[in-house]
């Protein structure tokens, strides 16, 4: 029974230490600097900007 017990707190801690890592690598990445640039839509990026009857002529404009 106490083996028992061990293990289920060994396990809650790993999930615990792996998503606290998890959570930190991820806010490391959103906190760089970027340099400045035109927003994207998720999925479809700037496709929304550009001219369907010219897309060579959009492509250059962006």
């Amino acid at each position: 029974m106490a083996l028992l017990i061990i293990i289920n707190f060994l396990l809650c801690l790993s999930i615990f230490v792996f998503f606290f890592v998890l959570q930190r690598n991820v806010n490391s990445r959103n906190n760089t600097k970027l340099p400045p640039g035109t927003r994207g839509l998720p999925f479809i990026g700037n496709l929304h900007q550009l001219d369907v009857p010219k897309p060579p002529v959009s492509f250059w404009e962006l």
